[in-house]
């Protein structure tokens, strides 16, 4: 994985590489509303939206699962026996952000699928 500040190309590229599961799972890719911040990819189904946006000048991740009635989760907390107090935040601030958006993706992949499936749309 690259070190340092990826590109915009390079973000948006191990997005789509890291989460291309989800259109097995009948997610598209959207275009993200936020013009201020253009590393963002959103992918959606029904209701339900996956949502991962580079922050932190190249250093940060952040991806969430929107619920159809608002409710927000992070792919960290569909982990059984997830608890804040684990220290997942802080071994996760050694990783470059293309490394959080893999091991993001493969969270969602492991634990994400029982949870939008369970959803109502």
């Amino acid at each position: 994985m690259e070190r340092g500040t990826p590109s915009l190309a390079a973000f948006c590229e191990c997005c789509r590489r890291e989460f291309m599961f989800l259109t097995q799972h009948g997610f598209g890719e959207v275009v993200a509303n936020d013009k201020a911040n253009p590393f963002q990819i959103t992918y959606a189904r029904d209701q339900t939206k996956i949502v991962i946006v580079g922050e932190g000048y190249g250093t940060v991740v952040r991806t969430t699962v929107v619920l159809p009635d608002g409710r927000q989760v992070a792919p960290a907390q569909l982990v059984p026996g997830f608890s804040p107090k684990t220290g997942v935040w802080r071994k996760r601030a050694k990783l470059s952000q293309l490394e959080q958006i893999a091991e993001d993706a493969v969270l969602l992949h492991s634990h994400g699928v029982k949870l939008w499936s369970s959803v109502a749309t």
